[in-house]
């Protein structure tokens, strides 16, 4: 996916509203950033996970491995997207990206 379509009003979603309650700019900021890692992996086949080590998500979005962790953790309760945490690594899977994909993509 080369880009994908950004909602003028995304910061008034509930879900995104809640995420901005409790981690400030710096949630809505990480929320956006994964948005990119994963709408990065989006191809032909239709694949919306992403899965690095919580060490590469971290410098991805400049943040700890334990704090990227627990803002996944809070995105995951209040439902932007699912989280699965083994060994090591993190896979974040948000199979609504495809909605929001560009045409070429499509």
């Amino acid at each position: 996916m080369r880009w994908f379509k950004h909602m003028v009003s995304s910061a008034d979603d509930e879900k995104l509203s809640k995420l901005t309650d409790a981690h400030g700019l710096e949630g809505y900021g990480f929320w956006w950033r994964i948005v990119e890692i994963v709408a990065e992996k989006v191809g032909p086949d239709g694949q919306t996970s992403a899965e690095f080590s919580l060490r590469k998500w971290g410098a991805m979005l400049v943040l700890s491995p334990s704090k990227t962790r627990r803002m996944a953790e809070t995105c995951a309760k209040l439902g932007l997207f699912s989280v699965v945490f083994f060994e090591n690594t993190m896979t974040v899977n948000m199979p609504n990206i495809l909605k929001f994909r560009d045409e070429y993509t499509e």
